[in-house]
């Protein structure tokens, strides 16, 4: 990375700050990390103009991907590449593109653990890793990020159990963990999560009882649960703005039996059907 900078990198930089050096370094970092040359847009990456620039129509899109917007100062704002081809692992150096609000990186080939530096990225909004490769643990910290309003960590291959510390993101409305490994229980800080509108846990291992802190989330409108080992009652969910609901409640059960009076549809994990409810 240094060394296409120092070399091949054309642009004068005699004149910038340290934080647009160290921008630039990242994202010439990631380039190489995720197999920039095989990306399906090149976005302008490693291109001689400022970072701020790297960016470029979709393929068979008018969307904007690469670097898709930043500050009046110019640092990062928004990185959307998804469905870009890109392979590897996340470089730890993402987590310090510290002004960045939306990270897109979805629908790829990203193999390794979610770097967990990107727990320091205090002004992130949003956070998209879904449809990935991704394996490892969910990193502890996670809840550092208390701006989020929406995190995507879906269809991976992600194990452990689900940090409380998730329980600190109070701003998030939008919670997606559904098809990965993990166990373990809900955590009762979920309890706090009283902005959350839709959370998808389904696919998952988990097991264990709905902690009775999760009947303060009285935002939610659409909650999956299906297909994984919980027992006991659903009934901690129930609010009257819930306007879909599942969970494995369908009898017989092979492996788990929920009861829950406000779902709108129960699941079978033996026939991997759901059936509306009354």
């Amino acid at each position: 990375t240094w060394n296409w900078i120092l070399h091949a990198d054309q642009l004068n930089i005699n004149n910038w700050n340290f934080q647009k050096i160290r921008q630039r370094f990242i994202l010439t970092n990631l380039w190489y990390a995720t197999n920039g040359a095989e990306w399906t847009s090149s976005s302008s990456f490693m291109s001689m103009d400022d970072e701020c620039n790297w960016h470029g129509p979709a393929k068979n899109s008018d969307i904007t991907m690469g670097v898709a917007a930043c500050d009046k100062a110019g640092y990062v704002t928004d990185l959307y590449m998804e469905n870009l081809n890109m392979s590897g692992d996340l470089p730890q150096a993402l987590g310090y593109l510290l002004f960045v609000k939306k990270i897109n990186l979805s629908s790829n080939h990203i193999k390794g653990d979610i770097p967990k530096l990107l727990t320091k990225l205090t002004n992130l909004e949003e956070l998209d890793l879904s449809d990935n490769f991704l394996s490892g643990i969910i990193p502890q910290n996670i809840g550092n990020l208390d701006e989020l309003s929406m995190l995507r960590l879906d269809n991976n291959a992600l194990y452990g159990s689900i940090p409380s510390s998730m329980g600190q993101l109070t701003a998030l409305t939008d919670l997606r963990l559904n098809h990965n490994f993990l166990r373990g229980t809900v955590p009762e800080s979920f309890g706090n999560l009283a902005a959350l509108e839709n959370m998808e846990l389904q696919n998952n291992e988990l097991s264990g009882t709905i902690p009775y802190a999760c009947s303060k989330m009285l935002s939610l409108r659409n909650i999956t649960l299906r297909h994984n080992d919980f027992t006991g009652g659903m009934d901690a969910f129930c609010s009257e703005n819930l306007v879909y609901f599942d969970s494995d409640c369908a009898f017989p059960a092979v492996f788990s039996y929920t009861l829950c009076h406000c779902c709108t549809h129960c699941c079978n994990d033996e026939s991997n059907t759901c059936d509306l409810q009354d």
